[in-house]
């Protein structure tokens, strides 16, 4: 009798550390989810199309993700073009189309011309985003 009372309290002491254990691994998120539902937020413009806001975005968004959501959002043209090996090169923004008077769309992080393709760049918290329509020799 006394082993049946052990045996059955033990199986109950499991059962419930048991359901314990599964609803902390149920509600904890992996890093993975932690970082992607963080959000933070950039400043983003585009000359002559778009002036300068705050725009919140997903921890990991890349400047071509925020521009396609701005796109989608604000309804402005956006053409891009895919180049093996090299990535996306974004051809028109708006009524701007790269090549008209030679100039073309260059985006610019913190001020400073980006150092990587559009689908790249991943944005950091605070980062300010300007696109800018210009000839290449005219970069800041």
């Amino acid at each position: 009798m006394k082993s049946r009372i052990l045996i059955g309290s033990l199986l109950v002491i499991a059962i419930i550390a048991g359901g314990f254990a599964y609803t902390q691994f149920i509600q904890t998120p992996s890093p993975a989810q932690t970082e992607n539902s963080r959000t933070i937020s950039v400043t983003f413009a585009i000359e002559s199309v778009l002036p300068a806001h705050a725009a919140d975005v997903a921890a990991g968004t890349t400047v071509l993700e925020l521009l396609r959501a701005e796109s989608a959002e604000k309804g402005f043209t956006l053409a891009e073009k895919e180049y093996a090996g090299l990535g996306i090169l974004v051809e028109q923004i708006g009524e701007y189309k790269n090549g008209t008077d030679s100039k073309y769309w260059h985006y610019y992080v913190n001020g400073k011309l980006a150092p990587v393709g559009v689908d790249a760049y991943v944005l950091q918290s605070g980062d300010a985003i300007e696109w800018k329509f210009h000839a290449p020799d005219e970069s800041l």
